[in-house]
C-alpha cells in the first residue's frame, strides 16, 4: 500500500479561518519549563515547525536550524526544570497536555466546533454537545504566541 503525505498549512477542510495566534491571545502564561518540555517534544518530530506570524505569515524552521534550536530549548529545561523526579514527573505531565492542546489534531477539533457552532449549522445539538465537551477536555486554550507549532501532516 502506497502512503501520500498531504501537509495542510491554513486551510484544513476549506474552511480553517482563525489563527492560533488570535485564538488563545489572552490565556494565562504557562510556566518556562512546561513550556520547553513541550517544545523539545515538538521539535523532536520528524513534521515541519513553524511560529505562526501575523495574519496568514509563518517562520518555519531550517533542519539545519534544529539542532541548536534543541539545544537552547534543553538548557531552558535544565535551568527550569525540577531535579526532583516527582516533581519533574508532575512538569512532564502538564507538558504532555501542553502538546496535546496545541497539536493540529486539537487545532482541528477546535475549528470543527467553530463551524458546528456557526449559525445556520445543521449539525444536531447532542453532536455539538459532544464536540464542545470533547475540546473543553482535550483541548484546553493555550497559549500559541512565539512557539514552535507541529504543521499538520495527513497521511492518505
Amino acid at each position: 500500500m502506497r502512503t501520500t503525505l498531504v501537509v495542510a498549512s491554513a486551510v484544513i477542510a476549506g474552511t480553517f479561518f482563525v489563527h492560533p495566534t488570535e485564538l488563545f491571545a489572552d490565556t494565562p502564561p504557562i510556566s518556562d519549563c512546561v513550556n520547553a518540555l513541550e517544545q523539545l517534544s515538538a521539535l523532536q518530530t520528524f513534521a515541519p515547525v513553524y511560529k505562526q506570524l501575523g495574519g496568514d505569515r509563518r517562520q518555519y524552521l531550517d533542519d539545519g536550524d534544529r539542532p541548536a534550536e534543541t539545544a537552547r530549548i534543553q538548557k531552558i529545561i535544565a535551568g527550569t526544570c525540577s531535579k526532583d523526579p516527582k516533581t519533574r514527573a508532575t512538569q512532564q505531565a502538564a507538558a504532555d497536555r501542553l502538546q496535546t492542546a496545541r497539536s493540529p489534531g486539537c487545532a482541528f477539533d477546535r475549528e470543527k466546533l467553530l463551524m458546528m457552532e456557526k449559525p445556520g449549522s445543521r449539525d444536531p445539538a447532542d453532536d455539538v454537545e459532544y464536540q464542545r465537551a470533547l475540546v473543553s477536555k482535550d483541548c484546553p486554550t493555550v497559549t500559541m504566541n512565539d512557539v514552535w507549532v507541529v504543521q499538520m501532516i495527513w497521511a492518505q
